[in-house]
């Protein structure tokens, strides 16, 4: 970069950066307040175990691995189905819509563990959206099978029932404070290009309109 270059970024900074400051903090106040006057999010967590058992009760021998490969994916998949959706919405009462927003299921890496979280804006919903949706789990995982040759199913059990949230999980103050003050930093930035920039170009044209001096030379002619 050339110095004329480095020397009109060094204006921009210096003479902009007050606005630019101001932009920021803005930015920042706005997203605090924008966190502190939303509706509080409550957040339930339960868990669940998934096992393999035979006809006759006792535990299968079938390898763990055929079931975190094969079929812990499915259960994750079939989470959000129409049917699973339908069954909670109907034991909450709220929209199946709404269950699809609030319910996250995963499987934890390498196990037989199924995580399930449901949010709301109160925590007793939020607790009974997570057991309708282990209730729901339970009915789907009944249903799949690990090998029908020997007549093996599944079964999910509960590892840890649905908690009822003591306090908001959300919103995050600190979150809606530094995206606020991202976007009120981006705001101050193309505003101080533009005052920036208009100003260099009206500097431009009033020097272009003076008219330049009489030449002495050509008067004598």
């Amino acid at each position: 970069m050339n110095r004329d270059g480095t020397d009109g970024t060094s204006a921009l900074f210096y003479r902009f950066a007050p606005l630019w400051l101001a932009h920021l903090a803005l930015g920042v106040v706005v997203g605090l307040i924008v966190a502190s006057t939303a509706a509080p999010v409550y957040t339930s967590t339960a868990s669940a175990l998934v096992a393999a058992n035979a006809s006759d009760g006792s535990r299968s021998v079938s390898s763990a691995s055929t079931i975190i490969n094969a079929v812990m994916p499915t259960i994750v998949q079939l989470s959000t189905s129409a049917s699973a959706l339908s069954e909670v919405a109907q034991a909450t009462g709220l929209d199946e819509s709404e269950v699809k927003q609030a319910v996250s299921v995963s499987s934890s890496t390498n196990s037989l563990i199924i995580n399930v979280s449901a949010t709301a804006t109160s925590a007793e919903t939020a607790q009974a959206i997570a057991e309708a949706e282990v209730t729901a789990l339970r009915h789907i995982v009944s249903e799949l099978s690990v090998s029908p040759q020997e007549e093996t199913y599944l079964t999910l059990t509960d590892v840890d029932a649905a908690s009822l949230p003591t306090e908001p999980s959300g919103p995050s103050r600190v979150r809606y404070g530094v995206y606020g003050g991202v976007a009120g930093a981006a705001i101050g930035l193309v505003v101080s290009l533009i005052l920036f920039r208009s100003r260099t170009n009206n500097a431009d044209d009033d020097g272009a309109d003076q008219d330049p001096p009489p030449d002495p030379e050509a008067s004598r002619i």
